[in-house]
């Protein structure tokens, strides 16, 4: 009895947890109800209905309340054009960020400003040693107040005793950026996103994201995907990290956080880019 007890114990300890493994397979498991809902209260049909339109109020308030905080913040902004009469030049986008008369990616030097960039990285996103996947970003920064991006995570997780299992997940945005100082850029935007698995879920996504220049050459960086696919499929995705720019490349090391359909996926995300 007593080697039953010890060998039940250590199994118990040094086996991995259940509860990690299999989560793109779970993904494909929640993808396939044909309607995925999320219970806040008994599970009568009048109790689901008055739920869910109590969460869609909810929803609705916190998007008016964050609205009201950014129309709020927007009105404090003094206009370009009384900055540019105070400065002498408008705001531009740099080539390089940090450049020897700037702190962050704009500046009012005529001389080195330029009307666009292009912003690209790529990275690798880790999980553990069965879960992991790349990640890449292309960003065309049409003005200091329009930018275009491609944002794209492709994950892998493979056990032993079965086939490895791919999901990936592409978002595409337009993002007008209200703040453009030469320390601070914040932008919104909204486009097209699609879930790459099996046969695939595509909708509209809400996108917000910003980048602090706290002290050269570092900048803490954050960007954010809130998409609602067909089929009742939504995600969350979004990367919280820091930037250290190198000219005109830069190191990124950050937390990726994605949950789709109630499953979460986190880990560490380590990159290079380049500004051109």
């Amino acid at each position: 009895m007593k080697n039953i007890i010890m060998f039940l114990f250590f199994t118990t300890i040094l086996a991995p947890p259940i509860f990690g493994q299999g989560k793109i397979d779970q993904v494909k498991r929640n993808t396939k109800k044909k309607k995925i809902t999320y219970y806040y209260g008994p599970s009568s049909s009048s109790s689901n209905y008055k739920s869910t339109s109590h969460s869609s109020n909810n929803s609705s308030l916190g998007a008016s309340i964050i609205s009201g905080i950014f129309i709020g913040l927007a009105s404090l902004i003094p206009s370009e054009r009384g900055l540019a009469e105070k400065h002498g030049a408008p705001m531009g986008l740099q080539y390089y960020p940090y450049m020897e008369k700037g702190n962050g990616k704009y500046t009012r030097n005529e001389t080195k400003d330029t009307p666009n960039t292009i912003v690209t990285d790529a990275g690798i996103y880790y999980e553990s040693q069965q879960l992991f996947g790349l990640d890449a970003m292309a960003q065309f920064n049409l003005s200091r107040k329009i930018s275009f991006s491609a944002n794209t995570l492709l994950m892998r997780e493979k056990f032993e005793d079965k086939k490895a299992d791919i999901m990936g997940t592409l978002n595409l945005n337009a993002a007008y950026h209200l703040f453009t100082y030469t320390g601070l850029d914040m932008w919104l935007g909204g486009g097209f996103s699609h879930l790459f698995l099996e046969n695939g879920f595509s909708g509209a996504n809400f996108n917000i994201g910003t980048e602090i220049f706290i002290a050269k050459p570092v900048s803490l960086y954050t960007n954010w995907y809130f998409a609602g696919l067909s089929d009742n499929v939504n995600y969350t995705q979004g990367l919280i990290g820091a930037r250290t720019y190198i000219k005109n490349t830069f190191i990124k090391v950050g937390y990726q956080f994605s949950t789709i359909t109630g499953v979460t996926f986190k880990g560490l995300n380590v990159g290079l880019g380049i500004v051109i």
